[in-house]
């Protein structure tokens, strides 16, 4: 990665907040892999999907508490600035409601259709590309899965590389881009 480049990643705590993989993966970032930490964003999903398991039901004995939220950990390689100029396509609106540190919206409802138990939906990498990247810059998803980053990236004029060990996947993305 080029110095200056940002790596986004979309992590929740495990087990309702109960292993905290959050604070594992800044410090794998950070310490083992020298990134600089560059922000934290909170995804408001404004639902939670596994509401029912309340843990001990109305008692204190060891209740559950899932979270509606997960976040969004940025890091940056050497720089905190890119260090390529660029243009950009980042309206002020856009600029002045994501430079928030708390996005809200829902999470992706067509996962079905996609075959995939794990996707987020466009506006999450769209506001991420948006706010980090320059017009034509090149987007890695090393984890590509449905191809939401790839087709988000080719929609805003970005070059885009996605990587997933699953052929399937890989069809699936390339045919989102088609």
């Amino acid at each position: 990665m080029k110095i200056g480049g940002r790596i986004a990643i979309n992590i929740s705590n495990g087990k309702n907040g109960k292993i905290p993989t959050v604070s594992d993966t800044i410090q794998m970032m950070t310490k083992d892999l020298e990134y600089l930490p560059f922000s934290i964003i909170v995804w408001d999903k404004q639902q939670t999907s596994n509401r029912a398991a309340w843990g001990s039901f109305l008692s204190p004995s060891s209740p559950s508490f899932p979270s509606p939220f997960e976040f969004i950990l940025i890091f940056s390689k050497e720089s905190l600035k890119l260090q390529e100029k660029g243009e950009t396509d980042l309206t002020k609106e856009e600029f002045v409601e994501w430079a928030y540190g708390i996005w809200k919206f829902k999470p992706e409802t067509k996962m079905k259709r996609f075959n995939h138990p794990a996707m987020f939906p466009e506006e999450l990498p769209k506001r991420l590309i948006k706010m980090l990247s320059w017009t034509n810059a090149t987007v890695l998803d090393p984890f590509n899965g449905a191809g939401t980053t790839t087709k988000v990236a080719k929609d805003l004029n970005r070059q885009y590389i996605g990587i997933d060990l699953s052929e399937k996947y890989c069809k699936t993305a390339r045919d989102r881009l088609l």
